[in-house]
């Protein structure tokens, strides 16, 4: 097997927890609070399949929710640092709420920063998109969400949501 292909899966395995000290950051999406998610315990820097969410044939003009789970995979208590960025060939109004409080500012300028997590628990954050007009078939929105540790920013997880017209 080449280097190459071996270097990528590696990227995409679960990192170890047991008896960890630095703090892990785990991002994983749903379409509905309740699930079911994509992407625990699964790690990767860069959008992969199953870290992405989709939902098709909105509509323009209507909010479609999402949930993203933070999770602090480690026995120390940290903060988890989160980024957003929009793409795809479709404009929207997209909106990011954490704790129940809006963040979106922060979160797609500078960054946006969770509070203090105790070892082994979570927050959701909720994102709401709207798409906007005009309607062209087939296209679609992309929420790149990146987490990474306080203490660690170069441990990176990326989930993305998606809407297709």
């Amino acid at each position: 097997m080449c280097l190459a292909k071996l270097l990528r899966i590696r990227d995409h395995e679960p990192r170890p927890t047991r008896d960890q000290h630095a703090l892990v950051a785990d991002l994983a999406a749903a379409l509905a609070p309740t699930g079911p998610y994509k992407g625990l315990n699964v790690y990767s820097s860069t959008v992969i399949r199953r870290q992405t969410v989709s939902r098709r044939d909105v509509q323009v003009g209507h909010e479609y929710g999402y949930t993203v789970v933070l999770r602090n995979q480690s026995n120390e208590p940290g903060s988890i640092r989160l980024k957003a960025q929009q793409g795809g060939r479709a404009a929207a109004s997209v909106r990011y709420f954490l704790d129940g409080v809006e963040v979106t500012a922060a979160i797609t300028g500078t960054g946006s920063q969770t509070a203090v997590l105790a070892p082994w628990a979570a927050k959701s954050l909720l994102v709401t998109i709207k798409p906007l007009a005009p309607r062209v078939a087939g296209s679609a929105v992309k929420v790149d969400i990146r987490g990474s540790p306080v203490s660690t920013p170069a441990a990176v997880d990326v989930v993305r949501l998606k809407a297709r017209l």
